[in-house]
């Protein structure tokens, strides 16, 4: 299966997506209206796409204006799937995308502007939370299913609005800092 990339440099263009039940690609429908919502803090951006799968969120986030971006995947067959797709787009020497076969919790010190995390629904979002607002500087991102309850607050983070698509939700929590 395959599925595209929805606007910027790379629009239209497709990358393959990991065949196995871990792998839950972001739809086109959600994918579209979350970067519309964050285009402006996306220019010139470092966004990570912590639970990268087939790497469509980041290389969407590439596409649309990110300066760079990491795609993290720790599952060994995604993360094969998700090299073929960046050859595929004829990525492996831009400077501007990074892949690092790990997970998250795992990455070290390392900060980005903007963080988007969508692990496994069944998984406890506590330690994912809490790994989100680690490495993120601004805003970070997290899709989750829409019965799921999250925290107003996270660390440094305050949940600034969330917005549902089916049985998917996506929860925007944003550096305190920012708060009105």
């Amino acid at each position: 299966m395959t599925i595209r990339i929805t606007a910027g440099i790379l629009r239209n263009r497709r990358i393959n997506v990991p065949k196995h039940r871990l792998v839950r690609p972001t739809s086109e429908r959600v994918r579209e209206a979350l970067f519309s919502m964050i285009q402006g803090e996306l220019q010139g951006s470092t966004f990570l796409d912590g639970c990268a799968g087939s790497g469509i969120m980041g290389l969407e986030a590439l596409s649309r204006g990110a300066s760079h971006v990491t795609l993290c995947e720790q599952v060994t067959r995604s993360f094969r799937v998700l090299q073929t797709s960046v050859s595929m787009l004829n990525l492996e020497q831009d400077s501007r995308l990074e892949l690092l076969r790990s997970s998250t919790h795992r990455i070290g010190e390392r900060c980005w502007d903007i963080a988007f995390f969508d692990p496994p629904y069944q998984e406890n979002p506590e330690g994912w939370l809490n790994t989100a607002a680690r490495l993120s500087r601004h805003l970070f991102l997290y899709e989750h299913h829409r019965n799921v309850a999250l925290p107003p607050e996270v660390s440094d983070f305050f949940l600034s609005d969330q917005r549902s698509y089916g049985d998917t939700k996506i929860s925007f929590y944003r550096h305190l800092e920012q708060q009105a």
